[in-house]
């Protein structure tokens, strides 16, 4: 759990992206040499990231318009956090989106302000049923466990908008053509453990 500081012990045992002894279970020297970039030199990371984008845009079609940032890991530090905003403020036109257990981390929460007051980066604070309340102001991805006595009828915030995550229950849609997510609007998504 190097790159997910803000884990939950339940997060660490049921991480959809490790094996039951926690272990990354996709090409482990990549991986590594990402997370190593990533920490050493954000910034250089941040000028590739951009060139990538660049360069999708250019060929793509239809263009380039969304980012999801992790599709595991997490923010781990102040430095990545602000790399992340800068790429967000290099590219308006690009619509970023991240959940984060990192929220929990005092010291991150100042960057995390910055990134999440950009109209074009959506954060949500990711919660389990054994952790607290993300600080005021924040959205919420939550995660019910239905093998969690409790956790299956979680009652929603008081007056925030909260959906089943669509893309597991109906087929053919994603997040493109959903964009609840991505969108800056307020409500929570709820997505079951995977």
């Amino acid at each position: 759990m190097r790159t997910c500081p803000g884990a939950s012990d339940w997060c660490a045992r049921n991480c959809y992206n490790g094996d039951t002894s926690g272990e990354v279970v996709f090409n482990r020297p990549l991986w590594f040499a990402n997370e190593r970039h990533a920490r050493e030199n954000p910034e250089g990371l941040g000028r590739v990231i951009l060139r990538q984008l660049a360069d999708a845009a250019r060929g793509a079609t239809p263009p380039v318009v969304a980012v999801r940032v992790h599709s595991s890991g997490d923010f781990f530090g102040e430095r990545y956090v602000s790399m992340w905003r800068d790429i967000a403020r290099a590219v308006p036109q690009h619509l970023f989106w991240a959940y984060t257990r990192s929220w929990v981390i005092p010291a991150m929460l100042p960057a995390f302000d910055e990134l999440r007051r950009l109209p074009n980066f959506q954060l949500f604070a990711s919660v389990d049923h054994t952790m607290g309340h993300p600080p005021a102001g924040w959205r919420v991805s939550r995660v019910r466990d239905p093998r969690v006595p409790g956790t299956e009828a979680e009652q929603p915030r008081p007056k925030v908008r909260q959906i089943a995550c669509p893309e597991e229950y109906r087929e053919g849609i994603d997040c493109a053509k959903c964009r609840f997510c991505l969108l800056p609007r307020t409500g929570d998504v709820i997505f079951n453990v995977h």
